[in-house]
């Protein structure tokens, strides 16, 4: 606790420099869980909460062409009723998955967890013509939505409310900018072997990105995780809205391939006074199942392990997404999305509403709502014959505050 402490008063003397915030975020989400689900084993209740913070220091400078950033992270959680796996894991699989663990626990139990991280450090060097980036930073590649297969940094869950900051990755990252808008890119991500070789565990990928008139395309090849990946992305506008198509191709050792793919369109129109953006976006996972009527045990290898890693936010094959974002008033607007499974029909709708009554304060509150059955998309997930995982009716709540 001392130690947490310390973080904490550190992350709030970044304030005192000019180039350094903090962002605090609280958040509590309720579930209804059902008398099979896997957090409810052992428990009277029928209901999950869980109550969490994050704290993160925002340390920031430039001098000439150089930058620096760097962002510290204390993350806490509280599990009601206590989840029996939580203190035996040690971080999270992903955090794991860093080259240099930065990472420390503070305190851990069947009930809580208490933890600080590195999230961000890295030094930038910039001229007219090439950018060139060092350290643990956030990649993102791909123009989905909600759903990004060539995205296989750590992507937001299409649920995640805050996308404003993504976890970095241990890599270096170099640009040529050419004069007509044409800009290459090369990538290389190191990770932690866990027993592997390097060329099993890094990615390498260079990126071509080439603008003409108002549209745009991007050519990704690489090696990721010893896959091979092959991946483009077009964008184009369509009357008032913008279409995006982004396609991948990945092949392991073995030449077993597959395809994954996204599309989508968006458009902004005034309606009561208030601005209405509307979206629709369909997904291909094509290391997705056809069925899940078997359950987890049942799961391609393939998937499990994209799960594991965060590249893979669905275990179906086909979904579909319609989504919007209204402004009731400058200071409210709501968000909704409704998922539904091309495979089992299965749906889920998340919504909610966001305050916002200045420029450091925002709170939102919503509902998670599947409309699903056992063994479907957005529904409960046998684990085995008398354990279910997920398809959680939910209540969620979160504040964030800048200073």
């Amino acid at each position: 606790w001392i130690s947490c402490i310390g973080v904490v008063a550190l992350f709030f003397a970044f304030d005192v420099d000019s180039d350094s915030r903090v962002r605090l975020i609280l958040s509590h989400d309720i579930s209804k869980l059902s008398s099979q689900d896997l957090w409810s084993q052992g428990s009277a209740s029928n209901f999950g909460n869980v109550s969490s913070f994050d704290l993160r220091g925002i340390h920031e400078r430039r001098w000439g062409r150089w930058d620096l950033d760097i962002h510290g992270t204390a993350t806490g959680s509280y599990y009601s009723p206590a989840l029996p796996f939580l203190s035996s894991s040690s971080g999270s699989a992903s955090l794991s998955q860093q080259r240099w663990e930065v990472f420390k626990d503070i305190a851990k139990n069947d009930n809580y967890s208490v933890s600080v991280h590195v999230d961000w450090l890295r030094l930038a060097y910039r001229t007219e013509h090439w950018r060139i980036r060092i350290g643990r930073q956030p990649v993102s590649w791909g123009q989905g939505i909600l759903y990004n297969p060539l995205d296989v940094f750590n992507a937001h869950p299409p649920t995640t409310l805050n996308r404003e900051f993504k976890r970095g990755n241990d890599s270096l990252l170099v640009e040529r900018l050419f004069g007509n808008g044409i800009e290459l890119q090369y990538l290389g991500i190191v990770r932690n072997k866990g027993g592997a070789s390097g060329a099993e565990t890094w990615t390498q990928a260079a990126k071509a990105y080439l603008p003409f008139g108002d549209n745009e395309a991007s050519l990704i090849v690489g090696k990721h995780y010893g896959d091979q990946i092959l991946g483009t992305s077009i964008a184009f506008p369509i009357a008032r809205s913008l279409v995006r198509l982004d396609l991948l191709r990945r092949c392991d050792k073995q030449s077993n391939c597959h395809q994954s793919g996204v599309i989508n369109a968006d458009y902004s129109f005034e309606v009561a006074g208030g601005i209405l953006y509307a979206f629709a976006e369909y997904f291909h996972n094509g290391v997705g199942s056809s069925s899940l009527e078997d359950g987890f045990s049942a799961l391609p290898a393939s998937l499990v392990t994209g799960i594991e890693r965060g590249e893979v936010h669905a275990y179906g094959r086909n979904l579909l997404v319609f989504g919007s974002n209204f402004t009731w008033h400058p200071l409210w607007s709501q968000t909704l999305a409704l998922f539904r499974s091309l495979e089992d029909s299965s749906m889920m709708l998340h919504t909610y509403l966001n305050y916002v009554p200045t420029d450091e304060l925002s709170v939102s509150f919503g509902i998670r709502l599947p409309l699903a059955g056992r063994n479907e998309e957005f529904g409960e997930l046998a684990l085995n014959d008398t354990t279910t995982q997920g398809g959680n009716t939910g209540l969620f709540f979160q504040l964030s505050y800048y200073r």
